[in-house]
């Protein structure tokens, strides 16, 4: 019974709390995932660079986006697959 009362009270939050506080609140996760992929990115940039040549850094820019479009695509499957088990 716990459980539902959570859930409902989220609800009411996204009805009755303010927009700025709420689009703060649900972005705040996506940015600092972007932060990190950026920071991830700029340091593997460095270590190819360092240690293999002008090819490795090549190699990064080619792949980089690929696996952003891998992983969005796998994340569209993901909601597919959760809004048929709902």
């Amino acid at each position: 019974m716990k459980q539902k009362n959570r859930a409902s009270d989220r609800t009411d939050r996204i009805g009755t709390e303010r927009i700025g506080k709420l689009l703060f609140e649900f972005s705040m996760p996506s940015i600092i995932g972007m932060i990190v992929n950026a920071i991830y990115n700029i340091v593997d940039r460095i270590y190819v660079g360092q240690g293999v040549d002008p090819l490795g850094i090549a190699g990064i820019s080619v792949a980089m986006p690929l696996m952003l479009l891998l992983m969005a695509a796998i994340w569209r499957f993901r909601q597919w697959v959760l809004s048929g088990v709902s």
